[in-house]
């Protein structure tokens, strides 16, 4: 049993403990909370036109929070106390502030955390060139997802960030068109007249020939292509070539070659960029094994 002296050494002691432990503002058998904060938001960019998914992170939020946009409700749905899922409505150009409110009335305020961009096409690059080419688009507003026409026709579209994204140049005429791009909520942009198709032709010297034989073949391209185009030799439908030459970039070349293939149709493609995007096609070519054949009609 403790005399009264040691008592009081022990209540003197367990006192100092508590007073620290409160002193440190934590009890050991509580985790620390966190306070309501809102640190970013993505996307960070949307649309004037139609409403944006967004999410929002930060610390702090709880059941039945409720966000706005430049002072806009936003629907939203809660993803634990550190993200939140919205939907931000449209909203005219700018940057806005995002708020954050719980149901106690606690808010956390992101100050131009979110900003409205109208769509628009500011540039094709380059400008103009031929069918197979990988093209540059830039602009504001766009998705990665967003499709890409020029003058109607569909586009491969390779998506980018920070307001741009390549598209491969399809089958067209020569001549300008218009490049148009859509997201996938349907908001669209025109760039008018924002490429020009330009020319490229190849031609074999004979459509028929026999195996063993001499065959020639032309092509005329616009200035400025890459010495990496080449020119193949292909049985129609199929995508492995059975002769290639490079054309180190002229603009106008010929090359002859001794016919080694097995009998049947063939036909030169220009494809540029050392890839298999075919810019331009020849008439076809029959290939026999001995006499003279009448070509086709």
């Amino acid at each position: 049993m403790l005399n009264d002296s040691c008592r009081r050494v022990v209540i003197v002691i367990l006192s100092a403990i508590a007073a620290s432990m409160t002193g440190c503002g934590r009890n050991p058998l509580t985790p620390p909370t966190q306070g309501l904060a809102v640190a970013s938001v993505l996307p960070n960019v949307g649309l004037t036109d139609s409403a944006t998914p967004i999410r929002i992170f930060g610390s702090g939020f709880q059941p039945g929070v409720t966000v706005t946009l430049g002072g806009s409700a936003a629907s939203v749905s809660l993803s634990g106390s550190s993200v939140i899922n919205a939907m931000a409505p449209a909203q005219p150009e700018g940057p806005v502030d995002v708020v954050v409110t719980n149901p106690g009335g606690q808010s956390a305020r992101l100050a131009g955390g979110f900003s409205y961009a109208r769509m628009v096409v500011v540039s094709v690059t380059p400008g103009n060139g031929i069918i197979g080419k990988w093209l540059r688009i830039t602009g504001s507003g766009f998705l990665a997802a967003a499709s890409v026409t020029f003058d109607g026709v569909n586009a491969t579209v390779i998506g980018g960030g920070n307001g741009s994204l390549l598209a491969l140049a399809p089958n067209h005429d020569p001549g300008p068109v218009d490049v148009v791009l859509t997201n996938p909520s349907g908001s669209s942009a025109t760039l008018p007249g924002g490429f020009t198709y330009q020319a490229v032709t190849v031609t074999a010297s004979q459509a028929v020939v026999t195996v063993g034989s001499q065959l020639t073949v032309n092509w005329v391209a616009p200035p400025g292509q890459s010495t990496e185009d080449w020119v193949g030799l292909f049985k129609p439908g199929e995508t492995l070539e059975r002769w290639f030459v490079y054309t180190g970039g002229l603009t106008a070349g010929t090359q002859t070659l001794t016919v080694a293939v097995e009998p049947g149709e063939y036909e030169f493609r220009y494809l540029p960029d050392d890839q298999y995007n075919v810019s331009a096609r020849s008439s076809r070519v029959t290939v026999v094994s001995t006499g003279a054949v009448t070509p086709r009609r």
